[in-house]
């Protein structure tokens, strides 16, 4: 959709494949209006975002995505039930303007985040694949934080598995031998550390959990993010209502990661006009 925006893009600054000038690149050639670059846990590549687009017809808007630990349903139960078992969910910000303190929260999470890989490949030697650390960072590209996907293409790379999908499934999700869970942050935590740095702290890919995005906003989220390749049509009618009645600004975007079963930049995307909202938000 020409003149639109994705919202939600990763490059290899976490856990993407492209770099974040290549993201631009991809972006201003579909004829995106707005970007948003969201690193896991890193604005490391915001800045090389920016400059690119100063060559290209492309708006980016500065973001990040934290995972924040919550209560959530277990399977099978009431999609709209928020109080039921401990989980993750992820939350955008977007449009920091001082980052000193997000950084301070940011190098801690990225801190844990190399502790767990460590927790994991001992768990991986345990269970007599003897994946070194050097495999993983093998794997990291331009980024310098190692999380599950790295393993996952280690494993790959490796021989132990035949896909990253596979490497996950039997190794890397909670239940599976090679799981670690991640430090816990906070949703309250999360979203205030976001306010502080003057970003808009948005609910990312909430999917049908719609007694927890109204905590959420009791806790001062600002957005939901609508669109996404995971939600109906259905689910994403409902969100948008969930928006409007809450004053939420909505927002969208592909999830972007380079990976196989991604959509290509520029298929998955939202109302321009919802990025000039966040924007003047900002």
């Amino acid at each position: 959709m020409r003149g639109a925006a994705d919202l939600h893009l990763h490059s290899s600054e976490s856990d993407g494949r492209s770099t974040p000038g290549a993201l631009v690149d991809a972006a201003a050639d579909a004829g995106l209006r707005y970007m948003a670059l969201c690193d896991h846990d890193s604005v490391g590549g915001v800045e090389r975002a920016l400059r690119r687009a100063r060559s290209r017809d492309v708006c980016v808007i500065p973001g990040v995505e934290l995972g924040v630990h919550v209560t959530l349903p277990r399977a099978g139960g009431d999609p709209t039930d928020s109080r039921l078992a401990a989980g993750e969910v992820h939350l955008l910000g977007y449009g920091m303007r001082d980052m000193v303190e997000l950084e301070d929260l940011l190098e801690d999470m990225r801190r844990s985040r190399v502790h767990r890989i460590d927790a994991i490949l001992e768990n991986l030697s345990g269970e007599g694949i003897d994946l070194t650390e050097e495999d993983v960072r093998g794997q990291l590209g331009a980024s310098s934080v190692p999380g599950r996907p790295h393993v996952a293409r280690a494993l790959v790379a490796r021989g132990c598995c035949r896909t990253e999908a596979e490497a996950f499934s039997r190794w890397l999700v909670p239940g599976r031998p090679g799981y670690i869970p991640r430090k816990k942050l906070s949703l309250e935590r999360g979203i205030a550390a976001v306010r502080r740095a003057g970003g808009v702290p948005v609910f990312a890919h909430p999917g049908q959990m719609y007694s927890l995005l109204e905590d959420a906003v009791r806790l001062g989220v600002r957005g939901v993010e609508v669109v996404h390749p995971d939600h109906s049509c259905a689910v994403m009618s409902r969100l948008l209502r969930f928006a409007r009645e809450h004053d939420l600004l909505p927002t969208g975007g592909s999830d972007f990661h380079g990976r196989p079963s991604d959509p290509a930049v520029g298929e998955v995307t939202a109302p321009a006009a919802w990025a000039e909202a966040l924007l003047a938000e900002i």
